[in-house]
């Protein structure tokens, strides 16, 4: 069963393979991607999605939606602008808060500067912040307020 950028219930949780863990509000939001990180594969390859409830979803398959032609596909990456992806995704389980914690860890341990960098918040508040989370639902809402949204 495959599903649409549209069918999930948003806000959802973007655990990238390579670019550590996001938010996504709403469905604009998932299918927005800077051409380069599109072209270099970094975020949609190997991309989790998860809602607030642990479902989480595996993108099986991101295309440009638009620029529709080749010459503004170009156009987008030669600029360094934003492409519109149609993504695939299905079900894959349920994910933990234990889980969600340890991949923030893990992109903390490997590059801390960078992630302190990107998130705007250091090491030591995210590991106080991430303690008082209960549930998956607590994380997503810290993320987004500490302003962890779709950022190419």
């Amino acid at each position: 069963m495959s599903l649409r950028a549209t069918d999930l219930s948003y806000p959802v949780l973007c655990v990238t393979r390579e670019m550590g863990v996001c938010v996504a509000g709403n469905p604009s939001d998932l299918r927005r991607c800077n051409a380069a990180v599109f072209r270099r594969g970094q975020f949609f390859e190997g991309l989790r999605v998860v809602n607030s409830g642990g479902t989480t979803y595996e993108v099986v398959r991101a295309r440009i939606r638009r620029p529709a032609t080749a010459v503004g596909q170009w156009l987008v990456h030669l600029f360094d602008l934003d492409l519109t992806v149609d993504v695939e995704l299905r079900p894959i389980g349920l994910v933990s808060l234990a889980e969600v914690r340890r991949v923030m860890q893990r992109s903390w341990e490997e590059d801390a500067e960078g992630f302190e960098e990107q998130s705007g918040r250091s090491i030591d508040w995210w590991k106080r912040s991430l303690e008082s989370c209960a549930d998956l639902p607590s994380l997503i809402r810290l993320i987004q307020a500490a302003g962890g949204r779709r950022q190419e």
